[in-house]
């Protein structure tokens, strides 16, 4: 994405283009419903954008800390892990020897099956992955102010995050899948962090190899390029063409 939104309306034929400030890009959207579209920006900060008719708005969003509780936070620094809730910008300015910033390459949306107002975002990069818990103010709210929290995982380790679900990471130590190669299982259970997104319970594990992938056919030479993941599967696509397939039943 070039760090601009086009959004065109269909009866108008109008054209809006949505840019965002602050030295930061729009890396990701993602729609919410038919009139809101979630806009994730290069500083892993996020936008509610409301549409109708012949408008944009900019929603209002009150930002919060996302609970983890304490075992997941040790799963997560088992697997390499650390949990933080410091955005990386703040931690730039905060350090006398700043480091490239990472910027969110992939985001996804879980609804919750239960409260419709209610999702869990999940942008992730190699090194970095954030959780979100969403909450939409309802529709007759005198003032809408939809609510955010957050909490991200960074990695401190050579750990690289392949593919990511609301239940299980898939992580690698190199750029080619090895037997070093896992899952990460882990709950968000407690504290009210949970949501009820049909995802079934799996027993969590700091490092979970995969034992059983047929990766026969891959050639030495060929490299993981594309990951998708289910409830049931994942799905690796590498780049010499050849697609590997994983139950996890």
């Amino acid at each position: 994405m070039n760090g601009k939104v086009v959004i065109i309306n269909w009866k108008t034929q109008d054209a809006i283009i949505y840019r965002e400030t602050n030295n930061a890009k729009v890396c990701s959207t993602c729609h919410l419903s038919d009139g809101l579209i979630l806009i994730m920006d290069s500083h892993w900060n996020y936008k509610i954008i409301k549409l109708s008719e012949d408008v944009v708005v900019t929603e209002s969003i009150e930002l919060g800390t996302l609970d983890v509780p304490r075992n997941t936070q040790s799963t997560f620094e088992k697997s390499g892990y650390k949990v933080t809730s410091i955005s990386e910008r703040k931690a730039d300015e905060n350090s006398a020897y700043p480091e490239p910033q990472s910027q969110p390459e992939f985001l996804q949306v879980w609804p919750d099956t239960k409260d419709p107002s209610s999702f869990l975002a999940i942008a992730w990069c190699a090194k970095k992955v954030q959780f979100a818990k969403i909450t939409i103010a309802a529709a007759d709210m005198p003032v809408q102010t939809h609510t955010i929290k957050t909490f991200s995982i960074v990695a401190n380790s050579d750990s690289i995050c392949r593919c990511v679900h609301p239940k299980r990471l898939f992580i690698s130590d190199n750029s080619y899948l090895d037997p070093h190669t896992r899952f990460c299982n882990y709950t968000l259970d407690g504290d009210g962090t949970v949501l009820d997104l049909g995802v079934p319970t799996v027993s969590a594990s700091e490092n979970s190899p995969i034992l059983d992938v047929d990766l026969s056919g891959v050639s030495e030479d060929a490299t993981p390029s594309l990951f998708a993941m289910d409830n049931d599967s994942l799905v690796s696509v590498f780049n010499d063409g050849t697609v590997c397939y994983l139950s996890f039943n």
